[in-house]
C-alpha cells in the first residue's frame, strides 16, 4: 500500500475513486480505510479481502497455492515464456492465444 499512497500524494489530486480489481482489491479496501477522505468513489470488482491461504481452504488448495508459490520463487526474475504465461494460463488455457506474440517471445 506504500506505493499506492506516494502515488497519490505525489498526483496531488484531493479526492479520487478507486477501483480494486482482483489482487488489488486488498491494497484498495486498506488504503480507502485508512485515507476516506480522499476516496470519493470505490469500486471491487473480482476482488478479495484476504488471500486464498486465510479463507479455509481445504488440504488440496492449500497444497495447490503453496507449490504456486514455490514456483513463483523458483522461477522469479528467469526468461522464457512457460514462466511468463504461467499464472495466465492457469486461470485459462487459451490465455496465450491473446497475449501479443513480442510479450511470448522477450519480455
Amino acid at each position: 500500500m506504500p506505493d499506492l499512497e506516494t502515488v497519490a500524494d505525489a498526483a496531488g489530486i484531493e479526492r479520487f475513486p478507486l477501483l480494486g480489481l482482483s489482487q488489488g482489491g486488498a491494497i484498495a479496501i486498506a488504503y480507502a480505510a485508512r485515507h476516506p477522505e480522499q476516496v470519493s468513489d470505490f469500486v471491487l470488482h473480482g476482488a478479495f479481502a484476504r488471500g486464498r491461504l486465510r479463507r479455509n481452504p481445504s488440504p488440496q488448495q492449500r497444497e495447490d497455492t503453496e507449490a504456486q508459490i514455490k514456483l513463483a520463487e523458483i522461477s522469479w526474475g528467469k526468461d522464457g515464456p512457460a514462466y511468463r504465461l504461467r499464472p495466465g494460463k492457469q486461470a485459462h488455457p487459451a490465455v496465450g492465444y491473446f497475449i501479443p506474440s513480442w510479450l511470448i517471445r522477450k519480455a
